[in-house]
């Protein structure tokens, strides 16, 4: 019997007698899907990044026009890269996407 779906784990797909693999999530254009199209991982990396690059030297001035400078610079381009395609919609990754700036705030 044929099971269809996602209870399909066994079907080896394949193109030209070549088995294609099956993989779990996909990076394409810089955004990482997985296989059920959401952006979990794909947000966790943009946002580890972007702390990286706002623990960077120039965060460590008090002076507001060089902060600002520096994060529209550095951190703001990794958040809003292709942010149509991935934009969070669970409350828990909107947090974790806007922690970025606030806890920017509190250094």
């Amino acid at each position: 019997m044929l099971q269809l779906g996602h209870s399909n784990k066994h079907f080896k797909y394949n193109i030209n007698n070549l088995v294609l693999p099956n993989v779990t999530e996909v990076k394409d254009l810089g955004i990482i899907v997985d296989h059920e199209l959401k952006f979990k991982r794909h947000i966790h990396d943009i946002t580890t990044r972007a702390h990286q690059r706002a623990s960077l030297r120039c965060f460590k001035s008090k002076d507001p026009f060089l902060l600002f400078k520096a994060f529209v610079t550095y951190v703001r381009p990794l958040r809003e890269y292709n942010c149509q395609v991935w934009s969070p919609c669970y409350v828990s990754l909107i947090r974790q996407v806007e922690f970025v700036q606030k806890n920017l705030r509190k250094d």
